[in-house]
């Protein structure tokens, strides 16, 4: 076991000097090049704000575009990173493609590595923010709802036969372009594929929200609970209970250890190694092996020819599939030492992408709604150019690494797993997972309210007053006057809150207690006031008894443009007396300042 951490901590030194050494010599290059990815990205971005209402179906090639440059980008980073390693570290030179081979061999993984790690949800988060930015509010909503591939059967139809066209184009496309050698062409059949990937990508997702929303309903709920408990009735045990802990341990516990923990870094490793010129089991000699050793070919021409077309057309998808398997059996065979550096350090690259982006906002502040659009490339400095230019210099130098102590890199089964190896990979496996928890603080800055003190949170002028509690209440709440005092088996906490702001402005009133948030007893959780007045009403809390001495009332900017806010809160004393009854008004009430 010692010699094992020994090892680790070797492997950990050796990695992370080259590293240095790379980052020393070419940096400014790498950084260089990711800085013009993210200047790409945010041009696409404005420029889907401006076509989105006009042109809607036109954000499909636009995103399409984006992502090639985005691919070409990285692609040529990670090469510099390469060859600089292959220096560093004195590993013989492997021939690599050019530069559109490369694109269109990577270009699968790439969007479904892009695909699986939230590009496209910022990418849509983000044209939505823009689109509204520059057309209004609402423009959004109507851009979401125009761009509905599932809109009515007419346009799935349309969309997939779309789909299928732009494939079918690509294909023919980057044959011509292998026949006349052609990169423009090739480049143009990697436009078309990724076009008709996108189109199936925002399918794919409407099907899924779908979905969620059939599975969220009612009437399924309703079902699902009625045969959790029959069944668990069946054989005695109480289930429903059972599964709610085993979704929680799966859905909290183990997917993200799996997705953010050890995906992430095997997946990229294995784009740069496909950049640095290994050369991964393929679909064919697989498909020619098997063949060979069941004698399709020889028994059931028919048979040979069905599974042949089919493999034919899953071609890019299995290859993706296997390249990762590939990956993962030289990372394996590699051993403790290697795996547990590359899982340790990829997190703690992204940890410190996390709180630098913590840094920015920090040192940025309270930022307007008008002013959040322009502000936007300021804070992408650490998710589109440290983050995933330190991460290029570290997988490249692993990869070249990996070449070094073994240049087959063949697919072969790892050796000499041990229950040491097994403890030791869990271990580091944990350490990873710990370092990702190490989440940075809230941004957000916070004003400390006082009772009856009035107070500046971003230009609104926010004050608390009139602090009440009681297991009853009577008044006027949600424009219902309440006849008879209503009880409660915990405590109504009432607060009187005032705004006014030189501007129309709202702020949103909740109850936090550490990480729980109360909202407000009615639906009035927020009071708006426009320009010159004053806009004030009772706030109402329904919480449980032993809660009052931990209640802090948060009072929060509501703006169009989220970013980094400034907030007020107000922490309830401990001295609260807890009356038998308290009257209430939530009628929102507005005066001339």
């Amino acid at each position: 076991m010692l010699t094992l951490l020994t090892q680790t901590l070797k492997e950990f030194g050796l990695l992370w000097s080259t590293t240095g050494r790379t980052l020393r010599t070419r940096g400014m290059t790498i950084l260089l090049l990711f800085t013009l990815g993210a200047v790409s990205y945010h041009i696409t971005i404005l420029l889907t704000g401006l076509t989105a209402p006009l042109w809607t179906w036109a954000v499909i090639p636009l995103i399409a575009l984006g992502c090639i440059i985005q691919l070409i980008i990285t692609l040529a980073a990670y090469r510099t990173s390469i060859e600089q390693a292959e220096v560093s570290l004195g590993t013989p030179k492997l021939e690599k493609l050019n530069l559109m081979a490369l694109v269109a061999s990577l270009l699968i993984p790439f969007i479904l590595a892009y695909s699986a790690f939230g590009f496209f949800d910022s990418f849509a988060r983000n044209g939505v923010l823009a689109t509204e930015f520059i057309h209004g509010m609402t423009s959004g909503v109507l851009f979401l709802q125009l761009l509905n591939t599932r809109g009515s059967t007419t346009i799935t139809v349309i969309v997939a036969a779309i789909v299928i066209a732009l494939w079918v184009s690509a294909r023919f496309m980057k044959a011509w372009a292998r026949r006349k050698n052609s990169a423009l062409l090739s480049l143009f059949s990697t436009f078309l594929i990724v076009t008709g990937t996108i189109l199936m990508l925002f399918s794919a997702f409407r099907l899924i929200w779908d979905f969620q929303q059939w599975i969220n309903d009612r009437v399924f709920m309703s079902w699902w609970d009625s045969a959790v408990g029959w069944v668990g009735d069946l054989i005695h045990i109480d289930l429903p209970q059972i599964l709610v802990v085993v979704q929680a341990f799966l859905a909290d516990t183990l997917w993200p250890v799996f997705w953010d923990v050890l995906s992430q870094p095997l997946l990229w490793l294995g784009v740069v190694a496909l950049v640095g010129g290994m050369q991964f089991m393929d679909v064919s000699t697989i498909w020619a092996r098997m063949s060979s050793k069941l004698n399709i070919r020889r028994e059931n021409q028919v048979l040979s020819g069905l599974i042949g077309w089919i493999v034919g057309v899953l071609d890019d998808v299995l290859e993706s599939a296997l390249k990762f398997l590939h990956l993962l059996a030289v990372a394996l065979k590699a051993g403790v030492p290697f795996l547990a550096t590359l899982i340790i350090s990829f997190t703690v690259i992204e940890q410190a992408g996390a709180w630098f982006d913590f840094c920015v906002q920090k040192l940025l502040g309270p930022i307007e709604a008008k002013a959040v659009l322009i502000t936007t490339p300021l804070f992408s400095i650490g998710e589109m150019i440290l983050v995933p230019g330190l991460q290029a210099i570290f997988l490249a130098t692993a990869y070249i690494r990996l070449r070094h102590k073994d240049q087959a890199l063949s697919f072969e089964r790892p050796t000499g797993v041990n229950w040491k190896s097994l403890v030791s990979i869990l271990l580091a496996i944990t350490i990873a997972a710990g370092i990702s928890l190490v989440e940075p603080p809230d941004a957000d800055p916070r004003v400390h309210l006082e009772l009856g003190i009035p107070a500046q949170v971003m230009g609104r002028g926010v004050t608390i007053d009139d602090l009440r509690a009681g297991t009853s209440m009577t008044g006027k709440v949600s424009y219902t006057t309440l006849d008879k005092p209503i009880t409660t088996l915990g405590v109504f906490i009432a607060v009187s809150v005032t705004v006014n702001c030189y501007s129309s402005g709202t702020v949103r009133v909740e109850a936090e207690v550490d990480d729980l948030v109360y909202p407000t007893w009615s639906s009035a959780g927020t009071l708006s006031c426009h320009a010159g007045y004053t806009a004030s009403a009772d706030i109402v809390f329904e919480i449980p008894r032993e809660e009052p001495d931990h209640i802090t009332i948060i009072v929060t900017p509501v703006q169009l443009f989220m970013s980094t806010l400034e907030i007020g809160d107000y922490r309830l004393p401990s001295t609260l007396v807890v009356h038998s009854e308290i009257f209430v008004d939530d009628t929102l009430v507005e005066e001339i300042r």
